[in-house]
């Protein structure tokens, strides 16, 4: 009898200490009898806090379920830290649910100036329990306009056509204009011995050693200013480059911020986009090799963030 007493206190004992810590988690709720929220993934939604443009739109999916039925759906906005409230123009942010389970896509427009915003979702079933979940948007600068401008280059053995390129004035530059303009031109065309056609900084070995002109008065070894621009391939396609034209600034900011141009000279071929950092003050820029031709001149198409 004795044994059986203590038996049973042990087990009662045991079966208060599992109620307890089954309706009793670290903090003091029962988190079952909140909602579940979840924001869809995939193309076109946005699921995490992230960058974008001031200005444009958005999409955030949401999935709620429930052991009852969800008796509403809040939608507020917190501007640059402030106070949540009620979106403009927004049909659904005050919405009675009235059911165990919903998936429904939310879409508005973030601010059209440089700052944060936070999106708050909550559902609510009839009891007031809530769950809340937040996306926050760091807005920045609206991408502009691209301008694309085409050029004609010749190479060292052209008379007609210079080989340096003024990124300013969107001009080539013989020789002897060149030197007088030195301090904007950033690149140069030349083609080596083996026949290969090469973009080079005028800072360049490779530009010193091809641009002497007929008496080498003109040289690029004699002018007052040689600048380093630094070039780069990208893998940006001929589609892609032209899809840039088409779009805006956004992918052409993109590829200047991924990853810095290092070299100083390029052989170049048709099709193949190269990303260009200048330092004369012109902007930087992404430039495709539309033609290298025989009678010693290149056609190239260079983009850049438009005014």
């Amino acid at each position: 009898m004795k044994n059986l007493k203590i038996s049973l206190i042990v087990a009662l004992v045991i079966g208060a200490t599992l109620t307890f810590n089954a309706c009793n988690p670290d903090d003091g709720t029962d988190v079952s009898a909140n909602p579940k929220l979840n924001f869809l993934a995939g193309t076109g939604y946005t699921s995490t806090n992230t960058t974008i443009a001031a200005g444009s739109s958005f999409k955030v999916g949401l999935s709620a379920s429930h052991t009852k039925k969800i008796e509403t759906l809040k939608i507020r906005v917190s501007y640059s830290g402030g106070s949540k409230v009620v979106p403009d123009n927004c049909t659904i942010c005050d919405t009675t649910i009235n059911k165990e389970s919903f998936t429904l896509d939310f879409t508005n427009t973030v601010e059209n100036s440089i700052g944060t915003e936070t999106w708050y979702f909550t559902v609510t079933d009839k009891d007031g329990a809530s769950t809340e979940s937040s996306l926050t948007f760091t807005r920045t600068a609206a991408p502009k306009a691209v301008r694309a401008s085409q050029i004609t280059l010749g190479n060292q053995n052209s008379t007609q056509l210079g080989s340096s390129f003024n990124m300013q004035a969107f001009a080539a530059m013989l020789l002897k204009d060149a030197k007088l303009a030195s301090d904007s031109i950033d690149l140069c065309y030349v083609k080596d011995d083996i026949g290969g056609a090469v973009l080079c900084a005028p800072s360049s070995t490779v530009a010193a050693t091809y641009l002497k002109g007929t008496s080498g008065t003109n040289a690029v070894s004699t002018w007052s200013t040689r600048n380093a621009t630094k070039i780069r391939k990208t893998t940006i396609t001929k589609t892609e480059f032209d899809d840039i034209v088409k779009t805006n600034s956004a992918k052409l900011l993109a590829e200047v911020s991924s990853t810095a141009a290092t070299t100083d000279n390029v052989t170049v071929s048709v099709n193949d986009v190269y990303y260009v950092g200048p330092v004369s003050g012109a902007k930087y820029c992404l430039i495709r090799i539309n033609s290298i031709d025989v009678d010693n001149t290149m056609t190239i198409e260079m983009l850049v963030e438009d005014e």
